[in-house]
């Protein structure tokens, strides 16, 4: 049964990817995408032989979508990335999710920062302190956030989820190919 273990390491890229692309597009992910992930995850280990598998499928999916469905609910994230990670855990499980999450936080962390700097740098013509440009942007980006039509188009976060997923992914996937 090799081939079932590189079923995932084909699935959650390829599909993150595609997501990835609507993200940075249009701001938006797919139910199409992300639903169809997260089904199949759980479908494929209810179908796998290891034991408990399809109890670390549904762990997974809670540990991937929690944090972010909270963020959602507070309007700092968009529905389809919260389904994306959803369907990231049911396939990979919940040390993969953390995993992700942690390198997706840092990856929009420096996002929003390059951000902030550029807008500062269109602004102000350039000067190089940074210290300012951060302190001045906070409550612009705060009326953002706050605002229901703006706040899903700062981050394609999908983006960032999928720099996460690359980096596990690269850092991990040795670990899970058969050693026939």
């Amino acid at each position: 049964m090799p081939e079932l273990t590189l079923i995932p390491l084909v699935v959650v890229p390829l599909v993150t990817l595609a997501s990835a692309i609507c993200d940075l597009r249009w701001f938006r992910i797919p139910n199409q995408l992300t639903l169809t992930l997260l089904v199949s995850g759980w479908v494929y280990h209810a179908w796998n032989p290891m034991p408990h598998a399809l109890g670390h499928s549904l762990l997974g999916t809670l540990v991937a979508a929690v944090p972010l469905l909270i963020l959602h609910l507070c309007g700092a994230m968009g529905a389809g990335d919260v389904k994306l990670m959803a369907g990231i855990g049911a396939w990979w499980g919940a040390w993969a999710a953390i995993n992700i999450l942690i390198v997706s936080g840092l990856a929009g962390g420096v996002f929003a920062l390059v951000l902030v700097i550029r807008r500062h740098r269109h602004t102000s013509g350039g000067r190089p302190d940074l210290g300012p440009a951060v302190l001045d942007h906070i409550d612009t980006l705060a009326a953002q956030i706050a605002s229901p039509t703006a706040r899903s188009r700062l981050i394609p976060f999908g983006v960032m989820i999928a720099v996460g997923v690359f980096a596990t992914f690269s850092r991990t996937a040795w670990l899970l190919l058969p050693v026939d």
